[in-house]
């Protein structure tokens, strides 16, 4: 075994097609046929499952920057998708959303009038109707001009909170990262900077425990005579933000960053890095509850290009971390687990090699766990999908869903209980990535 003993180490724009799983069911054959759920222009998806199986999808529609809403729509557990609602106001972009302890749904967003970007947001109660919105960021009179960007949102089943970070453009020049905590009784806290403005944080990632303790991490690019990239993390107590401590190897360049963290508030990073200029491994630090932060330990073939890293935890610590592991144009969508007191596992690959990009992947409360994947020739795509036991075996990776347009953004979230759903993106036009997206959905409900 990889990794570390006794301590947590470790080293947009298209169709949308929706599904609802039992993980306890190995077999992509059973889907019902995709049902339209919204007509066009789908884009910046988020998803989030809540702990009895339910799902919340948001997503942003419009042809043109004016005309942007956010709009919502429910899957209920065993039931079928409601028809979708705008939650936001015209100008508006980039979702995310997530349930708390209490059913309530939460989402976030990107809103301009045609000046600064805010973050806004508005609650959806259990049973109720959404909430008036109110601005999560505010103009600062100090400043000539800010705009809010690359959003990210954790939310825990079990925590009534949630926390946002996002990066933040100073004056046209520096780009801060920033966050707020939202408490169940008093709202959003005034925001915070938690970076410096001598480095430009990029593509911010948070994670949340069920006591509300945080781990928000971000690129932090630097010009000294030559651009490099660190992965920076903040914690968050549960009461104050820490340090912006340098996870990755220092004045490298370090890329895409993820968190996760477990019920005992242990926390793991995960960011893929260049090594000796010439290819990029996955690396992974972990973070004990109440210690210090490993050092980076690499998780991939030394000898390949290792990118585009996600993860997953389940409650009690293990967890899954997937990467695309290439040595030229085609690639592997690899795997390995992490299990506490023993550290990471001896990678194994889940697909075959092929031109594989963007992945997703969830594990459930006992071990059950599902990865999402697209596959493409440049024209045809397809999102393939494996499944694992809690035993930890993985069933051979299975098309899902096959187009002949182009397809991306594959998500996947589950409940406790082993309720996934699935989502992604299938281009309406010929040869493009973006355009026209109709949003589409089907179902499968636990037993069947």
């Amino acid at each position: 075994m990889l990794g570390f003993k006794k301590i947590l180490s470790v080293t947009k724009k298209a169709s949308f097609a929706c599904f609802f799983i039992s993980l306890s069911q190995l077999s992509a054959a059973n889907w019902s046929k995709p049902a339209q759920i919204a007509p066009s222009f789908a884009e910046d998806i988020d998803l989030a499952v809540d702990k009895n199986g339910n799902a919340a999808c948001v997503w942003r529609t419009g042809e043109q920057y004016e005309t942007y809403v956010v709009q919502y729509s429910r899957l209920q557990a065993n039931g079928s998708w409601s028809s979708p609602v705008a939650i936001s106001q015209p100008g508006s972009d980039m979702p995310k959303v997530g349930f708390d302890c209490f059913g309530d749904t939460i989402s976030i967003w990107r809103y301009s009038n045609g000046g600064n970007h805010k973050v806004q947001s508005a609650t959806l109660p259990l049973s109720g109707k959404w909430s008036d919105i109110v601005n999560v960021t505010f103009d600062d009179p100090n400043q000539l001009f800010e705009d809010a960007n690359e959003l990210a949102l954790g939310v825990n089943s079990e925590w009534g909170g949630a926390v946002a970070v996002w990066c933040l453009v100073k004056n046209y020049g520096s780009i801060v990262l920033q966050g707020s905590v939202r408490k169940q009784n008093t709202g959003w806290s005034l925001p915070v900077t938690l970076s410096t403005a001598s480095e430009a944080a990029l593509f911010p990632a948070v994670s949340v425990d069920r006591n509300g303790n945080a781990v928000a991490v971000s690129e932090k690019q630097k010009y000294e005579g030559f651009l490099y990239s660190d992965i920076g993390s903040v914690a968050f107590d549960g009461k104050t933000w820490g340090q912006n401590l340098v996870l990755s190897n220092t004045k490298n360049v370090a890329i895409t960053p993820s968190a996760v963290t477990d019920n005992q508030g242990n926390a793991i990073v995960l960011w893929s890095e260049l090594q000796n200029k010439s290819h990029y491994a996955v690396l992974a630090s972990g973070l004990p509850h109440g210690g210090v932060w490993s050092s980076p330990q690499s998780l991939s073939d030394g000898t390949k290009d290792a990118q585009w890293p996600v993860i997953a935890m389940d409650p009690n610590g293990n967890a899954i971390a997937l990467w695309i592991e290439s040595a030229g144009q085609n690639g592997g969508v690899m795997c390995s687990t992490y299990v506490p007191d023993q550290g990471w596992g001896t990678p194994v690959q889940l697909s075959e090699n092929g031109q594989m990009y963007e992945l997703s992947v969830a594990v459930d409360s006992s071990g059950h766990a599902v990865a999402l994947w697209t596959k493409t020739n440049g024209k045809n795509s397809t999102v393939q999908t494996a499944l694992r036991s809690p035993n930890g075996v993985w069933a051979p990776a299975e098309d899902l869903f096959a187009s002949q347009k182009l397809i991306h953004s594959p998500r996947v979230k589950v409940s406790p209980s082993g309720h996934a759903v699935a989502v992604w993106l299938e281009s309406q036009e010929n040869d493009q990535m973006f355009g026209n997206c109709a949003l589409w959905g089907a179902a499968l409900p636990s037993g069947n």
